[in-house]
């Protein structure tokens, strides 16, 4: 488990990103962990993101396999993940859908709340309610946000993580 640390004392360093290879690190690792259970990992780029953004490249990675690693966790077997790349005006978007059964009300307000865990039926007793409160403490400090939703298409959990390049 990621250590616990105010965002004040996270080492931030931002540095240019190539955002194809970066992309290409998630996606890979992304499809690796939804192969471990027999899930799809669909991704997709826009034709229209930056060559490159500013951004600690480690705090981004860490941020966005928590997120995957939770949708990998909370889709049945044999479901779907799609890892997206947007640009938004001066934002980049990275999103990832999943499967599962999605957020219920209680949990689109306090699922990224530290130690929250939500339905005790969508939680292994490995889960520490920690993802996405470490992922959205990394993206404030990008001056980003995330935003949680359900899914029209599929109507499991919508995550999108947004920064400024």
């Amino acid at each position: 488990m990621d250590m616990i640390k105010s965002e004040s004392s996270i080492d931030f360093n931002p540095v240019k990103i190539d955002t194809k290879t970066f992309f290409e690190k998630v996606e890979s690792q992304g499809k690796a962990l939804a192969a471990r259970r027999d899930l799809q990992f669909e991704s997709s780029k826009g034709e229209n993101v930056p060559e490159f953004f500013r951004g600690d490249e480690n705090l981004l990675y860490r941020a966005l396999l928590n997120v995957i690693s939770n949708a990998v966790e909370y889709s049945p077997e044999g479901g779907k993940i799609n890892f997206k790349l947007e640009r938004k005006d001066h934002r980049i978007s990275f999103s990832v859908e999943d499967s599962g059964r999605g957020f219920s009300k209680e949990e689109l307000q306090l699922a990224g709340e530290q130690f929250y865990r939500g339905d005790s039926s969508r939680n292994s007793r490995d889960h520490y309610g920690m993802g996405l409160f470490i992922a959205k403490s990394f993206v404030r400090l990008h001056r980003g946000c995330i935003k949680l939703s359900n899914s029209k298409i599929t109507g499991g959990a919508l995550v999108i993580l947004e920064i400024l390049f």
